[in-house]
């Protein structure tokens, strides 16, 4: 009886770590995704910026681990009137992660990086338009959160 006991406590630890296991390697990582999403598509945006490349977001461990969430938009206006828009349009609260950055601003942690596009046909034609309208019309908005 005491052997029975002993091994349905062995089981259910195992189980324990398993479920643990599962829960910090898989769904906390989409659950910290899914927010950094929520958070940038949040953001309210002048009404003349169109969405150039979608909302992603990913875990990250490039230089320590945290939740990063990007979005790019197109505006005639340029990066600065986008920023000062969302700073006088938003609740500070919720930029609490949110940064506002020209496109050809260096980033070595970007998931939408200009240097690194150019690897397809579909990257290297979305090259040509942005170095065609200029730069500074590209719009990127970045969710960055430490763990």
């Amino acid at each position: 009886m005491r052997e029975k006991k002993l091994l349905i406590a062995v089981i259910a630890l195992c189980a324990l770590i398993i479920i643990g296991w599962i829960y910090v390697g898989v769904i906390a990582p989409y659950i910290s995704c899914r927010r950094a999403e929520r958070a940038i598509e949040a953001v309210k945006l002048p009404e003349d910026t169109q969405v150039f490349l979608k909302t992603r977001a990913e875990q990250s461990e490039v230089n320590w681990e945290h939740v990063r969430g990007e979005k790019v938009v197109f505006c005639e206006n340029g990066t600065e009137y986008v920023r000062l828009f969302v700073e006088e349009n938003n609740d500070p609260e919720k930029l609490k992660y949110i940064r506002v950055w020209s496109m050809d601003t260096p980033d070595d942690m970007s998931i939408y990086a200009y240097d690194r596009m150019g690897s397809n046909p579909v990257d290297k034609e979305t090259q040509k338009k942005m170095l065609f309208d200029g730069m500074d019309k590209y719009v990127k908005i970045l969710y960055q959160y430490p763990y």
